[in-house]
């Protein structure tokens, strides 16, 4: 049985805590959400439809009915309950068990019309901020920007501190150049309960927590729509399945948009490439706070930006010299990942070989789908991602393991 207890606010100094008790098994662990004391007013203590949100999945995952002693959201409770936990359950291969839910229902908590989305500085990001800047019908344009510290995958590489910073950096400069207020949030949520793949209930946790300020927020898809997936929900990450989760999180007081998820990712490069602070602050290293030019998605970056004829508009924030100096290596590390099913180099391949049509390493790559997505691919891709989420889970129980010892 986890218990969920009710939510409240504790001041220190600049910063405004709110905090909530879980208990599991008689274990008793407190998460808590942080933001600069000026936002205090919108953290929401008269609702626990955040940690709701956040632990229900993992209730699922470890087969446990939740007690919530808060109140809880009524629209937020009857589409988690009779939507999401029915559809995870049956689309989990009998790894998710239907759960129940007993809390007492609210009506919808008041908020202050604003408009946010994350700024991360990665591509989709970019797009979800850009697309929405300048807008002006129903009330739609962006109000806030926020920054989400939830202890990812950064932390487990010793330097955390130092990256999350300068990455912290990087959202005010853009914040700032865009005239924007930002929000920094810092939880520890993800230290107590790891639970992959779920990184859309993890971030939306983090905007439901400041759901006093939100009428509408913009969640960044990382993939188009057409690859919508349920097939494995306890595997296949979430961002799969976004626009069921932003619908089914969305009540009549907060209406959440899986934005972005009309295009493809090389799509969404080629939109913002023609903003100067995208070409001096975009960040997609996996490794560090800086682009490091050698990971995975540095690697596919640059050569979709090369692949679209903008790469030398990056050289800000990428080593462009080394990249023409060292071609072939990074050609050929396309070509290992067209082969490893990146759905990502799908979409630009043919662009690429294209361009090094000479080149001998593409010359097994047939161009088959001019520049269209090809769609088995994405499925075939599916496998991969099955794979990698199983050796994420396992490193996340020796990390759960760890923090209880």
């Amino acid at each position: 049985m986890i218990i969920i207890d009710k939510p409240y606010i504790e001041k220190n100094d600049n910063k405004a805590r709110l905090i909530c008790s879980i208990s599991e098994d008689d274990e008793l662990r407190k998460i808590y959400v942080e933001v600069d004391k000026k936002y205090e007013k919108y953290l929401c203590y008269e609702r626990s439809d955040a940690f709701l949100i956040v632990l229900f999945y993992y209730a699922m995952r470890t087969k446990q009915n939740i007690i919530c002693k808060g109140l809880i959201t009524e629209d937020l409770y009857y589409q988690i309950t009779e939507y999401l936990i029915p559809i995870f359950e049956k689309c989990s291969h009998n790894t998710l068990k239907r759960i129940k839910i007993k809390a007492t229902l609210a009506p919808n908590i008041d908020h202050d019309n604003g408009v946010g989305t994350s700024v991360t500085c990665g591509v989709d990001s970019f797009y979800s901020i850009y697309n929405n800047l300048k807008q002006n019908k129903y009330n739609h344009k962006l109000t806030h920007l926020m920054i989400m510290n939830l202890a990812d995958s950064y932390k487990k590489r010793g330097n955390y501190k130092i990256i999350s910073k300068e990455l912290q950096d990087k959202a005010k400069k853009v914040a700032d150049d865009l005239n924007l207020p930002l929000i920094i949030l810092y939880s520890n949520m993800r230290e107590i309960f790891p639970i992959p793949p779920m990184h859309s209930l993890n971030r939306l946790f983090g905007v439901y927590s400041l759901q006093k300020l939100f009428s509408i927020y913009y969640f960044s898809s990382s993939y188009p729509i057409w690859t919508f997936n349920l097939e494995d929900v306890s595997l296949i990450s979430s961002a799969r399945y976004d626009l069921l989760i932003c619908k089914e999180l969305s009540t009549k007081n907060i209406s959440i948009y899986s934005e972005g998820a009309q295009l493809t990712r090389t799509e969404k490069i080629k939109a913002i490439s023609k903003y100067d602070i995208v070409r001096n602050t975009l960040h997609v290293c996996i490794n560090d706070s800086k682009n490091c030019c050698k990971c995975s998605k540095c690697i596919r970056t640059m050569a979709c930006l090369d692949s679209l004829g903008v790469l030398d508009k990056y050289d800000h924030v990428f080593d462009i010299d080394n990249y023409y100096k060292n071609l072939d290596f990074y050609l050929n590390e396309i070509v290992k990942a067209y082969y490893n099913h990146d759905l990502f180099v799908y979409e630009f391949i043919d662009k690429l070989r294209n361009k090094y049509k000479k080149n001998e390493m593409f010359s097994n790559i047939k161009n088959n789908h001019d520049d269209d997505i090809c769609h088995n691919c994405y499925r075939i891709s599916d496998v991969v991602l099955r794979k990698e989420q199983l050796i994420i889970l396992e490193k996340d129980k020796e990390e759960k393991k760890k923090y209880k010892q």
